[in-house]
């Protein structure tokens, strides 16, 4: 069995899904049929225990790569939450000390208005976002002081083994920037397809019945941790039923646009932690500022 030589580290709702996507295209590249194994990561999105990595232990974790084939050069997973999760950072290099990181920052205003009406559709929140703003709530607006959870890993890690992007930036010539990364993983480039259009992931997905929504995502956890049935999740996946259903109760639909006042109130709480985005990492951010 093998251990993955590379991590998505987030962040959340800055085109994760789009490029696990595409990496899974890549015959040289390995991704588990799960995106986020979250094994490192002692919180999910919501702030709930996650207890993978003191529960279920490092035998657990491998088996997401034991069906990865032999062309396969490199290998590895994509979890949003290891990038602001406290013990991730620590956890990942105690384990895997030589791992090669990648990440892509959002705005971090669009990111928390993205990620909240992802999570008041969801259920998951019945706040407004005025009041969420109001609060600094963890979940969606500390989450964008990217500068402070990339230190944790520029701490611990070589720098040649952290490869940075900029969401608006990315998606503007995502061919380049899929080159790139596969060039940071020691596989083959790509020829740029003729089709010019990004394939982006957009909206905030909207579940039509949360019911349903809440027990395909509770279903699927137990699945996965019980070492029996763990391989019944890839069986589902591979049969195209799982799949269905999930894009069958999923709709997507535009949200309302963020207020300029409450957008340049963000904007002075987050403008701090972009100069440190700047100056420290070397980071070209200056469209979060206009």
């Amino acid at each position: 069995m093998v251990e993955p030589n590379f991590l998505v580290l987030g962040a959340e709702k800055s085109g994760t899904t789009w490029l696990y996507n595409k990496l899974r295209e890549h015959p040289e590249v390995y991704l588990p049929l799960t995106k986020e194994c979250h094994f490192f990561n002692r919180y999910n999105s919501n702030l709930e225990e996650n207890n993978n990595y003191t529960e279920l232990g490092w035998s657990w974790y491998r088996r997401f790569f034991e069906n990865a084939p032999e062309m396969a050069k490199s290998w590895g997973e994509v979890t949003p939450m290891y990038l602001c999760d406290p013990e991730a950072p620590e956890r990942i290099a105690s384990n895997l000390p030589d791992i090669k990181l990648i990440y892509i920052l959002r705005n971090p205003i669009t990111r928390a208005y993205s990620h909240y009406w992802m999570a008041y559709r969801k259920g998951h929140t019945n706040k407004t976002f005025e009041e969420i703003v109001a609060d600094k709530d963890p979940r969606f607006i500390k989450r964008g002081l990217y500068a402070s959870q990339l230190q944790k890993y520029h701490d611990l890690f070589p720098a040649n083994n952290i490869r940075g992007f900029i969401y608006e930036h990315f998606f503007d010539q995502s061919y380049e920037g899929l080159n790139n990364i596969y060039d940071f993983l020691d596989v083959s480039l790509r020829k740029k397809p003729e089709n010019k259009n990004s394939n982006k992931v957009h909206g905030a997905p909207k579940p039509k019945n949360k019911f349903l929504h809440n027990v395909i995502s509770k279903t699927a956890k137990s699945l996965r941790k019980n070492k029996i049935t763990f391989g019944l999740l890839d069986w589902f996946k591979k049969t195209g039923i799982a799949p269905a259903i999930k894009h069958w109760n999923l709709d997507s639909e535009p949200y309302p646009s963020i207020s300029k006042a409450m957008y340049n109130k963000l904007l002075e709480y987050y403008m701090p932690d972009i100069n440190k985005l700047e100056t420290e990492f070397g980071l070209n951010v200056d469209d979060w500022k206009k």
